[in-house]
């Protein structure tokens, strides 16, 4: 979490005529699941059971906090079909769903689609969102949805992995057609028209690859490259989940890269420079969105997945050892049913590393955190996830800045107010969107979470 409090300090003295002093705080939220023995989340720990760490050091916690997603959802209204009321932002639970084409076969697609249908069907409607995306070597990383709860558009992104026809800049939007479409279905079939990226070697490659290091630099370089794309493509999409509130939670399905790209040709144990970079570079964007990358692998659990599990676990997440996608997906989202918020003020500009120890809890309990955070970066120009985020959420924003100043005079003191106010969508025209109206909204906050 981070909160940024920004205090304008302003007064008159004969030596000098105006001073004005920025304070700034900011609290750097960790997320905490505590699993019991059997995948059942422990709940009721206090503040006193948890002791947290900083660069291996000793930090107070400033701020603790426990949501449980399992409680009931309070009730809109008195009538039993009324939607359950949204969660605060803070405690929502994010989950970007985020479909591999590039190194998963459409077959494994479409089992991870099922399950991930039948995921969003047990989700608690109160604080679990969704977006959908899809990666290939390609076109990166790609949003067909923003974060939405709205069943109906998340079933059709998951089943089309496509943008809705209905055209809207921020893809919201899902046409009247489509909507019955999945309505009069309880679970669309898979799309059969998915498009896939081999990374398995031919015979022929495979044969090179055993011959000298030169011939095996020639087959990894293209490997690598697909490797790097994937990587870079998980960093820009945890770039783009900071901006927004809330436990961030990246599913990623996909076959994966051969770890055996990673050491250099004929060196033993000896890294490649860049792939250990663009790995680190990865992790560090999701520590800095303060998110958890969880992955599957789409042929199912092989005994290992070095890559999968390297990319998972250093972000706090999971590399999911189960064949049965559904029953692995039901026991995630179970087992982050209940969270726990450290929180702690930033000491120094710069990124660190976190750990978590928990006092008090059985034999063989898992501890998930969030293993470190990023430097304190100057705030970006608004996505369009954020955007859909705050008018589809109603996300209130404060778009107004303040500024009083004094300056001496004989007698007294000239004092001024000057109030600015900042447009966060200057390039969309005001007019209607998805049955709402949107019209010089702002982006400035005085508080800001991550």
């Amino acid at each position: 979490m981070k909160r940024s409090l920004a205090a304008l300090l302003l007064f008159g003295t004969t030596a000098f005529a105006q001073v004005s002093e920025n304070i700034t705080v900011e609290v750097i939220e960790v997320p905490v699941y505590v699993t019991a023995p059997g995948g059942v989340p422990v709940r009721g720990l206090t503040k006193d059971a948890f002791e947290l760490f900083v660069d291996g050091k000793p930090q107070p916690v400033d701020y603790f906090d426990a949501v449980d997603y399992g409680a009931e959802p309070p009730a809109a209204s008195a009538s039993p079909q009324a939607p359950p009321l949204p969660r605060d932002v803070r405690e929502r639970r994010l989950y970007l769903l985020l479909f591999d084409l590039g190194y998963s076969i459409p077959a494994q697609i479409a089992r991870a689609q099922k399950a991930a249908n039948d995921a969003v069907d047990r989700a608690n409607p109160s604080s679990d969102y969704f977006a959908v995306a899809t990666f290939s070597f390609r076109g990166g990383v790609q949003f067909v949805i923003p974060f939405m709860r709205d069943h109906a558009a998340i079933h059709r992104a998951i089943d089309s992995l496509a943008p809705s026809e209905a055209k809207d800049p921020l893809r919201v939007a899902i046409s009247i057609r489509e909507r019955r479409r999945v309505n009069e279905s309880a679970l669309n079939a898979a799309s059969p028209a998915l498009t896939t990226e081999e990374d398995q070697l031919s015979p022929e490659a495979a044969e090179t690859i055993q011959g000298g290091p030169a011939n095996q630099d020639v087959v990894r370089m293209p490997l690598r490259r697909n490797a790097q794309e994937q990587m870079h493509g998980l960093e820009e999409a945890a770039k783009r989940l900071a901006s927004l509130e809330g436990q961030k939670h990246v599913i990623l399905v996909s076959r994966g890269w051969g770890f055996w790209l990673v050491p250099e040709t004929g060196q033993g144990y000896v890294e490649n420079p860049e792939m250990r970079r663009m790995l680190e570079d990865m992790v560090r964007a999701f520590r800095g969105a303060g998110a958890f990358l969880d992955t599957f692998d789409a042929i199912g659990y092989r005994g290992n997945n070095e890559a999968l599990r390297r990319m998972a676990e250093q972000t706090g997440g999971e590399f999911v050892k189960e064949n049965d996608f559904g029953a692995a997906l039901k026991r995630l989202t179970t087992e982050q049913q209940a969270v726990y918020l450290l929180g702690f003020r930033r000491r120094s500009s710069g990124s660190g590393s976190i750990d978590v120890k928990v006092n008090g809890v059985p034999r063989g309990t898992t501890v998930s955190f969030r293993t470190g955070f990023g430097s304190a970066a100057e705030r970006g120009q608004p996505t369009t996830l954020q955007l859909a985020d705050i008018i589809l959420n109603d996300i209130p924003q404060n778009g107004v800045t303040v500024a009083l100043g004094a300056t001496p005079r004989a007698g007294g003191a000239d004092v001024e107010l000057r109030l600015q106010r900042r447009e966060i969508v200057p390039q969309l025209p005001a007019g209607r969107f998805q049955g709402l109206f949107f019209e010089n909204v702002e982006p400035e906050r005085t508080s800001v979470i991550r």
